[in-house]
């Protein structure tokens, strides 16, 4: 198990400083340096600062299509305890003329909105020419039977030709990071259904952090269902709570005054656990999807989300 704590991240940033030779704030960079990392989320996926990142609106974050688990694209569909194949979709959209030696790293984690804490699948490098995007070979590890039953799988590319990049996971803003966070639930009509997860502080200072959850679009919807070639009628879950399973009192509070988004003061590094409730429609048949977004960032006006998670709810028969 790989842990990112105070040492990765220092080993991470020596290791950036020592391979750029450029300082300049990647927001000021564009696809004229030599080469240039980005993880597709959509067709044409640049990664440019201010165009495609931070990811926009019609963008499903927490289903990255350039992650394919066993071969099948949009789904995290593993087995704790058995193989598990993953490969990662890499594009190079550098102006020069070399081929960028590219290292990849594939981490799993529990589900979380903000991670501190990610587990080492499987690494590996490749060689990508400029104006390319290149499959990885499979990476192939266990996801250990003490692992939640939802996990969710980041991936990192790196380059000593390329400049910039967080050495802390921010698959939202940061082109060198994608992730595959989605959750796949089976529930009867009329049900409570119940998610914990976990939202984290990924930097080094104390913040308040905003959690919000809420049924996603139509265009959403839309998004997954070409993805995973399917066909399913559109639905919502209802009564939406979260609520910390530590504080029973406020967890009654929130029964009694549901709650979709709540604010949690975290110290830098700390991650907090939350539950997710909510109860599916009564006319729940077959052939509906509902879809959840559970969504963190910074509380301060104005600052981009950090993290996301998808729930896909689908009757149980």
């Amino acid at each position: 198990m790989t842990l990112i704590n105070a040492t990765f991240v220092e080993t991470a940033a020596r290791l950036m400083a020592r391979t750029s030779r450029n300082t300049q704030d990647d927001h000021d960079r564009n696809v004229d340096a030599g080469t240039y990392l980005v993880i597709p989320y959509f067709p044409n996926d640049v990664g440019r600062p201010a165009n495609e990142r931070p990811l926009g609106p019609g963008v499903v974050s927490w289903l990255c299509p350039s992650i394919v688990v066993n071969d099948v694209p949009g789904e995290n569909n593993f087995k704790r305890g058995e193989e598990t194949r993953v490969t990662v979709d890499i594009g190079n959209y550098g102006a020069g003329t070399l081929t960028a030696p590219v290292y990849l790293k594939v981490w799993w984690s529990d589900p979380s909105a903000g991670f501190t804490t990610l587990n080492l699948f499987g690494q590996t490098t490749l060689a990508i020419p400029n104006g390319t995007v290149r499959r990885s070979m499979e990476l192939v590890g266990v996801i250990p039977t003490s692992a939640p039953a939802h996990v969710c799988l980041l991936a990192q590319v790196w380059s000593p030709l390329d400049v910039g990049g967080s050495p802390l996971p921010d698959p939202m803003n940061d082109r060198h990071w994608a992730q595959l966070n989605i959750n796949d639930l089976n529930v009867d009509a009329g049900q409570t259904i119940q998610f914990m997860f976990w939202v984290g502080n990924p930097s080094t200072q104390a913040d308040e952090w905003e959690v919000s959850v809420a049924n996603v679009s139509e265009e959403t919807h839309e998004v997954v269902q070409r993805m995973r070639r399917s066909s399913h009628t559109p639905s919502a879950i209802h009564e939406l709570h979260l609520h910390d399973p530590r504080d029973l009192e406020a967890a009654v509070a929130t029964f009694l005054r549901p709650r979709s988004t709540v604010v949690l003061k975290l110290a830098g590094g700390e991650r907090r656990p939350l539950v997710l409730t909510g109860r599916a429609p009564d006319a729940f048949a077959r052939g509906s999807m509902a879809m959840l977004e559970i969504t963190s960032a910074p509380a301060r006006r104005g600052q981009p989300h950090t993290g996301s998670i998808g729930l896909i709810i689908q009757p149980r028969h």
